[in-house]
């Protein structure tokens, strides 16, 4: 079963992402913020996530700040992340492997979600 880390600062998008993920079968874990994402990716004792969905506006350690701490821990090649925005033009997508814009497209999310942990 894959696992999915989604970082996103607003609960009800972040637990609704959360539960459709779960209900598609997916085990999956939640920061609020970069900074909670970070910790869980370099303090936790399970394995690394198969997929990070990733907000980019957010408090404490923005999706940016924290694709910069995955970057310089070289960690960020071997963790897939998509960048999930409501910005048409984050600079940050370019370090992703792909980029979702709010609002997001169910079908869209699962499909790139699908694409992405089989790959």
């Amino acid at each position: 079963m894959s696992q999915i880390l989604v970082v996103e600062d607003h609960d009800d998008i972040r637990e609704m992402m959360a539960e459709l993920l779960r209900i598609e079968g997916y085990d999956v874990l939640e920061a609020e913020n970069g900074q909670r994402a970070l910790d869980l990716l370099t303090n936790g004792s399970g394995r690394a996530p198969d997929l990070i969905l990733l907000d980019i506006a957010m408090p404490i350690m923005s999706g940016a700040e924290l694709l910069d701490a995955l970057e310089e821990r070289g960690l960020l090649p071997e963790l897939p992340v998509v960048v999930v925005s409501a910005s048409s033009s984050a600079p940050q997508a370019r370090r992703a492997k792909a980029f979702l814009q709010k609002p997001l497209d169910v079908d869209q999310l699962l499909a790139k979600v699908r694409e992405l942990c089989s790959a």
